[in-house]
């Protein structure tokens, strides 16, 4: 496969900032298998090339596609990341099996491609292992085996050996070498070390300082091991068909929804309104909005998705009023007894566990996401294997929080609307001086935080099992 990148330039632009150019008229071709190296001073554009051949980035000018015949189930292109980028919540099979699962091959054919490459990594043995429990070469090695099993066209390696210390990084040089004289795949290598560049390729392309233009272009004086087909490299197919790459990132994209926040607070108004004007609820038991609340002004603006743009104004304007205010208009709505009660704690426990989830699903690591995308995961795989699993720690700190909450609630709500319970033992046996039930109130409170203190920990530890420490 014959990479094309036709006067690509990429220029970032920050609300209130000067726009920074990264790459400017980049032209550049690779031949189908070879190992080229990019080259450069930091800072010059080589990671954002190869971020836009792998379809992570669009080029804000110029064109970049694929030169030659792509079979079916065949990726244009996979990449082997700086920092590893493995999903800490898989293990070595499973993190070598990802890409294969987006490629949608059986879990037996999976299975056995991925112990393949395992194998060929000198990995065999750490198979059920996590990468926490991996060291740094390993964990590269890792990574690059994730890369070979889908067998792209084209391998991107972004600085893969950067992070190893200088024996290892030898070494594996020396595999990735031997690796590549047997699949003979096109290899796109970015580092910034000109003796690994040398060594590793067949011809080296330097990069200008940003935002400088063009490339320069230099090849192996010498004959290596490694060097391919032909005096003057392999040879170019004389009808290449093109295939444009490919971007992945579309769905990533979060567009501002500053009128639909707005709309979600207006509704949430309107229907209160409504059902008070129409008499569903008494007006004695819910007023009308506009004497309460007035005019909502004001709303914080920013870069969010649809369900965050309608679903955080309700929460802003929800989440500081107390649970247990709300009681006496739950208990006129639905009664005195368990279901007002209930009714309280859900209320009370449903917003640390949303804005904790909320909060760990915007933490979730960009760079996990990249990959999973760089592997041809679309928009539910990724929210399934790396944001979920990422919030996974968020969500059981929510949890626990919404356990305790949940206690707190219980012992209110059992004081004001119903006549059994710990709550209602501990407030009648205050009221008697009844110290021994209230202390056995006391306890029985104490023990159920303990015990769901224990059971979150279980099950926390059973769902988060590759949780380092």
């Amino acid at each position: 496969m014959r990479v094309v990148v036709d006067h690509v330039s990429k220029t970032y632009t920050v609300r209130g900032q000067d726009a920074v150019t990264a790459l400017s008229e980049v032209d550049v071709t690779v031949d189908s298998q070879e190992l080229v190296a990019l080259v450069g001073p930091s800072g010059c554009g080589k990671s954002t090339l190869l971020n836009i051949l792998a379809g992570l980035l669009a080029p804000s000018t110029g064109a970049v596609f694929f030169e030659g015949t792509l079979g079916a189930g065949r990726p244009a292109t996979a990449m082997v990341f700086q920092e590893f980028a493995l999903f800490p919540w898989r293990t070595v099979q499973g993190n070598v099996e990802f890409g294969l699962e987006e490629l949608s091959v059986g879990a037996d054919e999976r299975s056995r491609r991925a112990r393949h490459y395992v194998e060929m990594m000198g990995l065999a043995g750490f198979e059920t292992r996590y990468p926490h429990q991996l060291s740094g070469g390993m964990r590269q090695r890792v990574g690059i085996a994730r890369a070979l099993a889908v067998d792209p066209a084209v391998l991107l390696m972004d600085e893969p050996f950067s992070a190893l210390d200088a024996q290892t990084r030898q070494l594996m040089q020396e595999e990735l070498l031997t690796i590549w004289e047997r699949t003979r795949q096109t290899i796109v290598y970015v580092t910034h070390n000109i003796h690994e560049a040398v060594y590793m390729a067949d011809r080296v392309v330097v990069l200008s300082r940003r935002p400088g233009p063009g490339v320069r272009r230099g090849r192996r004086a010498h004959l290596g091991p490694h060097q391919g087909p032909g005096a003057g490299g392999p040879a170019r197919v004389t009808t290449p068909a093109r295939i444009p790459v490919e971007d992945r990132t579309r769905f990533l994209r979060r567009p501002d929804h500053r009128l639909l926040r707005v709309g979600a607070l207006l509704g949430l108004l309107a229907l209160w309104e409504a059902l008070a004007r129409l008499g569903w609820v008494p007006v004695l038991f819910l007023p009308s909005p506009v004497g309460v609340l007035g005019v909502v002004v004001g709303v914080a603006i920013g870069f969010f998705a649809i369900a965050e743009a309608v679903g955080m104004p309700l929460v802003a304007a929800t989440f500081p009023i107390p649970k247990i205010a709300l009681l006496p208009l739950l208990i006129l709505w639905l009664g005195i007894g368990e279901t007002s009660k209930v009714a309280v704690i859900a209320l009370g426990v449903f917003f640390p566990m949303a804005i904790n989830t909320y909060t760990g699903v915007r933490q979730a690591d960009p760079l996990l996401v990249r990959a999973a995308v760089a592997f041809g995961a679309r928009r539910w795989s990724v929210i399934r294997k790396v944001v979920l699993p990422s919030a996974l720690p968020m969500i059981f700190a929510g949890l626990r929080l919404g356990a305790g909450t949940a206690l707190l609630l219980l012992v209110a709500a059992e004081m004001i609307a119903v006549e059994s319970g710990i709550g209602f033992l501990v407030l009648h046996a205050g009221n008697l001086m009844a110290t021994t039930k209230l202390m056995v109130g006391i306890v029985l409170l104490s023990l159920l935080g303990v015990l769901a203190h224990w059971g979150l920990g279980a099950l926390e530890r059973l769902a988060i099992p590759w949780r380092a420490g």
